[in-house]
């Protein structure tokens, strides 16, 4: 066995939990941002007359106030890693999380350069337990930071589907106040 394919299995590892921190900490941001949002939001709308703001208005809160609490919720999910099957890709990297979780075991193992335990190797029983359990250790890292990576990207086309949501209130109210005077 060379050493130079369990040195690189331990390097994509490394990189893996090094992703993981990544996307436990985007996460982890966007439920602090969102919360402190929504306290604000639901604070305004408390200290403000909510009954003097134009319905349209009032409409545009509640939903943002949903928005919110979507995000808040989507990304308190990621925490709890789900496993699930991804997509093919056509091109597989597998230094890159996202294509490794496709690669079947034999394939991972021969893929690696200086791998391969079979009869012909010089390597122990153990060396092979071991570069096992690291391919599948990185495969089943690979699909949960794919998963934490998703609902963060969700999270974020939520909150910025209320901007334009915003907008149209803002200009709706415009042209509603316009015709009434």
């Amino acid at each position: 066995m060379a050493r130079n394919g369990i040195e690189e299995l331990k390097f994509v590892f490394n990189y893996l939990i090094d992703q993981i921190k990544f996307a436990e900490s985007k996460n982890g941001f966007l439920v602090g941002i969102c919360s402190g949002i929504f306290v604000l939001t639901f604070d305004f709308m408390q200290t403000i007359a909510f009954s003097v703001l134009p319905d349209l208005m009032r409409l545009y809160l509640w939903i943002f106030i949903g928005i919110l609490l979507f995000s808040i919720t989507n990304s308190i999910i990621s925490f709890f890693p789900n496993t699930g099957k991804s997509s093919d890709s056509c091109k597989r990297n597998l230094y890159f999380w996202g294509d490794l979780i496709d690669v079947q075991y034999k394939e991972y193992l021969e893929s690696i350069r200086g791998i391969g335990c079979d009869s012909s190797d010089s390597c122990s029983i153990d060396e092979c337990d071991f570069i096992g359990n690291l391919i599948r250790q990185n495969k089943h890292l690979s699909m949960i930071i794919k998963n934490k990576h998703k609902k963060f990207v969700l999270s974020i086309k939520v909150l910025s589907s209320s901007v334009p949501l915003f907008l149209v209130c803002i200009i709706v109210m415009l042209i509603v106040s316009f015709f009434k005077y």
